[in-house]
């Protein structure tokens, strides 16, 4: 399919969603649909309860693999749904369908400031990624994470990273800034590549199920999908040129997280950040 049909799936796909009605859309027999890991029928979930879909988007589109995907802010029952939609068309058919929605939870999410379209920017041509080096740049991030080392990551000094809305790099104020700052170290003020070398993730040994899942060329984006395993073992990490720090309480027992992190890329080094991250069960898989 070509990138305008896809785009309108997407339109099709938001009015369906806010309409509560999955029949308005072009299914294909069989279309395998799950929201939050869960293989669920299409009138469940947000689709029985969905009261808006914000126009207000930042979309992705791969016409090579015929998918396609937005990030926004939906309404349920009038209260706030951070949304990640991911979709895939043959022959004009949706055959999956894949979302995540967080919904509010005590901290990290902030949907007013979830999927700012100011966040990415249209990229020059020459300044795009190949689709090889989209792929490895969303790797890079998640090694890195993995090995408490932010020099292997291909990142910009100000790069932002938007998580559930969110700014967890190059803020003052976050969920998780007074946990630390109170101990006099503010992780969140650093950037991405900075924070990362700290050993602060040490809590999190593990990322798994990767999906390098959408590459949009035309913006140079690749939305990932993948598992954070946190196994709760630890409850202070050591970070490097500081000292030992309390972690918050929500890190300090066993959760995973279901993430879809979309990247940006230009000349060769991550620009934006932005994910939706679904706290679930240790250990949940995630459905694909």
């Amino acid at each position: 399919m070509t990138r305008e049909e896809l785009n309108g799936l997407l339109d099709l796909y938001a009015g369906a969603l806010a309409a509560r009605d999955a029949q308005r859309l072009p299914l294909a027999s069989g279309v395998r649909f799950t929201e939050n890991a869960q293989a669920i029928a299409l009138d469940e979930g947000l689709w029985a309860t969905a009261t808006c879909v914000s126009a207000d988007q930042i979309r992705f589109i791969d016409p090579a693999t015929g998918q396609a995907g937005f990030m926004c802010v939906a309404q349920e029952h009038g209260a706030p749904v951070e949304l990640t939609l991911r979709l895939k068309a043959e022959g004009g058919r949706i055959t999956e369908i894949e979302q995540f929605a967080v919904r509010r939870r005590p901290s990290l999410f902030n949907p007013e400031n979830f999927a700012p379209q100011t966040l990415f920017r249209d990229i020059a041509p020459s300044a795009r990624a190949t689709r090889a080096a989209l792929g490895d740049a969303a790797h890079a991030y998640f090694n890195g994470i993995e090995r408490d080392d932010g020099t292997i990551i291909p990142v910009r000094d100000d790069c932002l990273r938007i998580e559930n809305g969110v700014q967890t790099v190059l803020a003052k104020d976050s969920d998780f800034a007074s946990s630390t700052a109170s101990q006099g170290f503010n992780l969140f003020e650093m950037g991405v590549a900075e924070q990362i070398s700290t050993g602060f993730f040490a809590f999190l040994p593990r990322i798994r199920d990767r999906r390098i899942q959408l590459i949009d060329e035309a913006r140079s984006m690749v939305l990932a999908i993948c598992v954070f395993d946190h196994p709760g073992r630890l409850t202070r990490v050591d970070v490097k040129g500081f000292g030992a720090i309390d972690l918050p309480p929500q890190f300090c027992t066993p959760l995973t997280g279901l993430v879809a992190e979309l990247f940006q890329v230009e000349d060769g080094l991550i620009r934006a950040i932005c994910a939706t991250i679904a706290m679930e069960p240790y250990g949940m898989k995630t459905g694909w």
